[in-house]
């Protein structure tokens, strides 16, 4: 399976729908859903890094918990992520480097102001002989 992902309309929202034929691999593909909603991915170089470390109870947590904090470190560090590789991961736990680079006016061509990541209608699907698919929204 081609891991990848799509905007889903929303009537107040916005969602992301990813796959990958892991979690890890569907997740990442989220973060890159991420991304595209905030701004144009082609304007992001890797440059730098940065550590993540989250844990939840379940894996529809983790996803909330990852994807809230790259938009943390967008919106309070102004680092633009460009995509995540993920290092280490468990059902309750997950650790992994956000690649990306500081923001910088004129560069980064801005899209959509989020203000959230929430729990609505988040699920983590996982299907045989087709990988895991994974569904969040975020409030804009």
């Amino acid at each position: 399976m081609e891991p990848g992902y799509r905007i889903l309309d929303h009537p107040a929202d916005i969602g992301i729908e990813s796959w990958g034929s892991t979690f890890a691999e569907a997740l990442s593909m989220a973060v890159s859903g991420l991304v595209s909603i905030l701004v144009d991915p082609a304007t992001v170089e890797p440059t730098e890094q940065k550590f993540i470390s989250v844990s939840a109870p379940d894996s529809e947590a983790l996803v909330v918990r990852m994807l809230s904090e790259v938009l943390f470190l967008f919106d309070a560090q102004l680092f633009v992520p460009k995509s995540l590789t993920v290092t280490s991961d468990s059902v309750t736990s997950l650790q992994g480097t956000v690649n990306g680079e500081p923001l910088r006016e004129g560069k980064h061509r801005m899209r959509t102001d989020v203000k959230a990541v929430t729990y609505h209608q988040v699920s983590v699907r996982r299907q045989a002989g087709a990988g895991i698919f994974i569904t969040a929204y975020l409030d804009i």
